[in-house]
């Protein structure tokens, strides 16, 4: 068993120091030196040096879309009064749908049976709902269980509905 000293010296003594393996031989540096020294001058000239190259590389990012630097104050006062700015809807134009929990609330006292229309939560829930969840719960009231609770009869549906409408 070899241990890992002996392995990094065999690999490290595979490496060439010369032009086989693609380094630079003292002509080449000096080419080099040349053509650092050209670019520098070209760059002082242009002005195009890696700051000022950063700076335009990120406006065009950002401009594009690709990245979003974080808004200022400033912005963020000015999106704010924007939104205040804009005309909010009415009740009567974007009616909220009653959620799935006041409804089964609704249910559960419909349970009682049709005295709870008289009820003040039962007829807060009931006016919340729209035409379609109204037709729904009159469905449900019609499949109640006899075991559990009686079916509501057409006249008792009747009142149901009716007193939605008032309560609108």
């Amino acid at each position: 068993m070899t241990s890992l000293h002996h392995r990094a010296e065999a690999r490290n003594g595979n490496v060439g120091l010369g032009n086989e393996v693609g380094l630079p031989v003292h002509a080449d540096i000096e080419k080099l030196d040349r053509v650092r020294t050209w670019w520098a001058a070209e760059a002082t000239r242009t002005s195009t040096d890696w700051r000022s190259l950063v700076d335009a590389v990120l406006e065009v990012l950002i401009s594009v879309g690709i990245i979003r630097l974080e808004p200022s104050t400033f912005e963020l006062a000015c999106e704010q009064a924007d939104r205040e700015q804009l005309p909010r809807p009415s009740r009567s134009e974007a009616p909220m749908a009653t959620p799935p929990t006041a409804i089964e609330a609704l249910m559960l006292s419909l349970r009682r049976g049709v005295n709870e229309l008289a009820q003040p939560d039962t007829l807060r829930r009931l006016s919340a709902l729209d035409g379609d969840q109204l037709k729904q719960v009159c469905r449900r009231v019609q499949a109640f269980q006899p075991g559990i609770t009686e079916p509501w009869s057409a006249n008792e549906v009747d009142a149901l509905i009716s007193t939605w409408r008032n309560s609108r």
